[in-house]
Order: C-alpha cells, then sequence, then structure tokens
C-alpha cells in the first residue's frame, strides 16, 4: 500500500474518521491493527517478522531495567542486538556474502542464491527498535510496560517502512501526553502530504525515464554532458522522491496528533559535506552518530581514531543501504569526503583570511565542489554494475569529450525554479509564511498545488518509492 495510491488515501480516510471516533483509550489498538493491516498489504507473512522482533525487544527492555548486575545488562543488550542485526544479515546480507564468495572462488552464483524475499522497511524498524532497546540500556528512557505501546511505536504506519527513523524519546512524550491537532497543524499536516506528493508524482516520476535511460545504458551515453545530467536527474529523482515519501510521512503522523522531526533540509544547498549530512536523511545520520560513531570513539582518542570511526561508520552505512559493494564504496566515499573536510577545516581554512571565506565566490565554489563531490558518490550508488559506476566516475572526472546531454533542455529552467523555491524557504521560511497568510492566500496556495498536481503527475505507469528496497 503506497503513499501515492487512491487505495492508501482511502485507508488514511477510514483510519483518521475512526481514530477521532473512538474513544482516547482504544486509539492505541486501532492505530496497531491499522498499522500491521497497511504492513500485511505487501505480504501478510511479513507482520509475523515485525511481531516476533517487537515482542523480543520489549522483552529484553524490561529484562534490562529489572537487572541491577552491569554483566548480565549487557548480555542481555547483546542478545536483542544480535538477534536484530542476524534477522538483518539473513534477510538482506546473507545472499549477497554468497555471491562475493562466488566472485573470489569462481563459483556460480545463480545456483547457489537462496530464494530470499526482502521485507520491506526492515532496516527501518530494525534501527528504530535497536535504539530503544540501547537508550534503555544507557538509562535514557524507561521501558514501556504495555506490549501495546511499544508495539505502536515500532509499527505505526505513516513511517514503518522508509522512515524517518523515530528514537522512543521522540515518540513517547508525544504519544503519553497527546493533544488533538490544531487547525494549523491540520493544515500543515495536508500541506506536507501535498507537496510530498508532487514531489514523488510530478518531479521525482517524471525523471524515473531518463536516469533509467542514461543508468541502463551508461555504454551508450558516452562523455562528460551525459555523465553529469544523468547523475544529475538521479540526484534530484531520489531526493524528490525520498524527501516526499519523508513529507507525506510527517505530514499524515500529523493528522493523527504525531509530530515527528523533519528528515530533510534542502541538503543541496550545503556548503560542504559535513553540512549536507546535517541537511540529508537526517534522522539516519542522527541514529549513526548517537548509536555507532559515538560509540566507536567519536572524536576521542586522536586523530586517526576519529578518522577510523569516522569511515567506519560511513562503510556501515553505505552497506545499511543495500547489500552490493557499490553501496559500501557510496559510503566510502562519504567517509574520505568528510575527512577531506575536517582536515581542511582543521589545517587549510586556516590559511584563508575570514573576509575571504565570507565571499560570496568562495561560498559558491565550495557549493559547487559539494555538489560534484556528492553526485561523483550517487553515481556508485544508482549504477547497476560496478563496471557501470566506474565508467560514469570516469566520465566525470576524466573526460575525453562532452557528448549531449540526457535531460531534455526544458528541465533546466525547472531545477533553477526548484533552487529559488529552495532558497526562499531556506532564507524566508516560506511554509511559515504561508501558515500565517490570510485565509484566501493560504486556498490559492493550496488550489494551485492541486492544479499542478493534478495536471502535471506521471498516471500512466507505477513507479515504486525508492527506499523501498531498504
Amino acid at each position: 500500500m503506497e503513499f501515492h495510491s487512491l487505495r492508501f488515501f482511502a485507508f488514511l480516510l477510514a483510519v483518521l474518521a475512526l481514530h477521532y471516533s473512538l474513544p482516547r483509550p482504544l486509539r492505541r489498538y486501532l492505530l496497531l491493527v491499522a498499522s500491521y493491516v497497511f504492513y500485511g498489504a505487501w505480504d501478510w507473512r511479513f507482520c509475523g517478522l515485525i511481531a516476533a522482533s517487537t515482542a523480543l525487544d520489549w522483552y529484553v527492555a524490561l529484562r534490562i531495567a529489572a537487572c541491577d548486575d552491569t554483566k548480565r545488562r549487557k548480555a542481555w543488550l547483546v542478545a536483542t542486538l544480535a538477534a536484530n542485526l542476524g534477522m538483518l544479515a539473513v534477510f538482506k546480507y546473507l545472499n549477497f556474502g554468497i555471491a562475493s564468495f562466488c566472485a573470489l572462488t569462481g563459483m556460480d552464483p545463480e545456483s547457489h542464491l537462496l530464494p530470499i524475499v526482502l521485507p520491506p522497511g526492515i532496516s527501518f524498524f530494525t534501527f528504530q527498535s535497536m535504539s530503544y532497546t540501547i537508550d534503555v540500556y544507557r538509562g535514557h528512557i524507561a521501558p514501556r510496560r504495555r506490549l501495546v505501546d511499544f508495539a505502536l511505536f515500532i509499527a505505526f504506519f505513516p513511517q514503518l517502512v522508509a522512515g524517518p527513523i523515530i528514537k522512543a524519546i521522540e515518540f513517547f512524550p508525544t504519544f503519553d501526553r497527546w493533544r488533538r491537532p490544531t487547525d494549523g497543524e491540520l493544515q500543515r499536516g495536508l500541506m506536507l502530504i501535498l507537496l510530498g506528493l508532487i514531489e514523488k508524482a510530478v518531479f521525482a516520476d517524471h525523471l524515473a525515464p531518463y536516469v533509467e535511460a542514461y543508468f541502463g545504458a551508461v555504454a551508450a551515453h558516452p562523455g562528460w554532458l551525459p555523465a553529469v545530467t544523468g547523475v544529475l536527474a538521479f540526484g534530484l529523482q531520489i531526493f524528490f522522491d525520498f524527501a516526499g515519501y519523508s513529507d507525506i510521512a510527517i505530514g499524515t503522523a500529523l493528522l493523527f496528533g504525531f509530530r515527528f522531526p523533519a528528515n530533510f533540509e534542502r541538503p543541496y544547498l550545503a556548503g560542504n559535506v559535513a553540512e549536507f549530512w546535517h541537511r540529508w536523511h537526517i534522522s539516519l545520520s542522527t541514529w549513526l552518530r548517537e548509536y555507532l560513531y559515538i560509540p566507536l570513539g567519536g572524536n576521542r582518542g586522536g586523530a586517526w581514531r576519529t578518522c577510523r570511526n569516522l569511515m567506519l561508520t560511513m562503510l556501515l552505512g553505505g552497506l545499511w543501504h543495500g547489500a552490493s559493494w557499490t553501496f559500501v564504496i557510496w559510503g566510502g566515499l562519504h567517509g574520505a569526503y568528510l575527512l577531506v573536510h575536517r582536515l581542511w577545516r582543521a589545517h587549510g581554512r586556516k590559511h584563508l583570511s575570514e573576509r575571504c571565506t565570507a565571499q560570496p565566490l568562495y561560498r559558491l565554489v565550495c557549493w559547487l565542489l559539494t555538489l560534484y563531490a556528492v553526485g561523483l558518490a550517487w553515481a556508485f550508488f544508482r549504477a547497476g554494475t560496478l563496471t557501470d559506476a566506474l565508467a560514469v566516475a570516469r566520465a566525470l572526472l576524466l573526460p575525453q569529450h562532452l557528448g549531449a546531454s540526457v535531460l531534455p533542455v526544458h528541465w533546466l529552467p525547472l531545477v533553477g525554479g526548484v533552487l529559488v523555491v529552495a532558497l526562499l524557504q531556506e532564507h524566508r521560511a516560506l511554509l511559515d509564511r504561508i501558515d500565517r497568510a490570510s485565509v484566501l492566500l493560504r486556498g490559492c496556495v493550496f488550489a494551485g498545488l492541486l492544479i499542478v498536481l493534478t495536471v502535471f503527475a506521471v498516471t500512466d505507469q507505477h513507479v515504486a518509492f525508492i527506499y523501498f528496497q531498504f
């Protein structure tokens, strides 16, 4: 059941109507049942997997909280982490390991791969559940005594399949002190849903054929310009696709009175890669920092250990996205970028005056370099094979001729228009201004967005959300 389907909106209207007609104590049961119906719409057998994972982590968290012995607490934590990571290993990485072993030994992988189906959103709800038990172990939160409450936290349908990854410390304060959303919050929720649908159906899905045409036949499009425009098309597609999903998820949750933090903050306006990761998939980058980078030692213990911890975090972050060496390389590239940024900030930038770094030309150069570096990494994220990814990288870094753009000319002013809107939101808080505008102006904005969605949305093909595969 996907967010950009009529089936989902019929489901959403029905759940909303029941939610606000039932007494408050019963709403948690309604939302839990609705969430399992939503998840089971792909394959009902996956419901057993998420239920088993939920029950295990709920029980273990209670045991950790009740235990005073440090070694036993750690043993319980290690057991649940092993169970969760083991589940990910089987469903997501076992065939990857088999294929890699076969490649090293010269064996035929097709005859050894197992018929494993990847459950939707397994990486998201596993990370969310792990963060809960870790926070209970650290003493940051108290365990939930009622299984239904914890089960709803894990399975809440707006963010179940592709995030944002919500921590218990963000979910349960709203849950425990729930209040009906204000008219302004309902308006913001509807606006986010509408914007998310436009991002997905008007932008991402229109870009998808150009991305597929290039990355599906890289050798047929040699040259620098095809590589740049192909990578640009994918960079825009994945942003609009995933930011659109996140906006719909956050807006839908807000209609039920749950307030989730933003998952994207205009990442392509970032002036360096560190800033990019503060703006892109914020819930994942926060998770990796709090539950992987800092436990590894963070920036404590000297420069070498900091570099090691940063690189390990990004390599594992790349592997989290997909069971392929191209994803590992994507993570490694971002790790290398972050290391270069740290070195520049510590040793290189000090040779420049404050006046120089404040100049518009300096900021423009930093922005363009960041976009190019992120685009180079996107080539490995999207390419179907390592050979194709390396071919795109060569075309970007060592071009031999210009070639022809894979994007039509009319996309250039559209990209420019999107950049202008992003800048307005960055510096003028455009959505907040719309919220405070007159009823007439707000009505015109909603009507205009509905017209854009109705006229320009892709309706002749079904393009699944990209992050469903993770």
